[in-house]
């Protein structure tokens, strides 16, 4: 119970940053193609990232003891993964080696997803839209998560 009140917490947390981030680009004139139906297919995509976000997160806090420690350690494999994955340069300009990262990481695959669906395939780089692809990043999505809580029950809510 522990884990999923964590877990919604994390949803509800995000959704409420989600919400301000797209109110204030609205008012600041940000524009994005879509109508009701793209909306929900990127509030999916974003549970997805959510769920292996926090599915990750298990993992840290399984394997990093500390609490200071495991927060930093949490935000230096985001920053590198982010890094890696392409979420701070276009697709386009990373290496092959990293492209196939980005392609099967889950954070940057639903993010280039949610890219494509409101600016476009030329935008995300790639077609990300595509049924192995958003396969493979449900499934990577739902075993970063289910390990997260398996390797967390198993270190921490057993062993205290």
């Amino acid at each position: 119970m522990e884990g999923v009140g964590r877990s919604l917490g994390v949803w509800a947390l995000s959704s409420i940053g989600a919400l301000i981030v797209i109110s204030v680009g609205l008012v600041y004139g940000a524009e994005f193609n879509g109508d009701f139906i793209v909306i929900l297919k990127c509030i999916g995509l974003f549970m997805l990232v959510a769920i292996a976000s926090a599915g990750i997160g298990l993992i840290i806090a399984s394997l990093v003891k500390a609490e200071s420690a495991a927060t930093h350690a949490g935000v230096a494999i985001t920053l590198l993964t982010a890094f890696l994955g392409g979420m701070f340069l276009p697709y386009s300009m990373l290496p092959p080696f990293l492209q196939s990262f980005a392609r099967v990481y889950p954070v940057s695959s639903a993010n280039a997803s949610m890219v494509s669906l409101l600016q476009g395939q030329r935008i995300a780089g790639y077609d990300p839209l595509n049924t192995p692809q958003i396969g493979v990043t449900i499934l990577l999505s739902c075993f970063c998560f289910v390990l997260g809580l398996a390797l967390y029950a198993r270190r921490c809510w057993r062993t205290k």
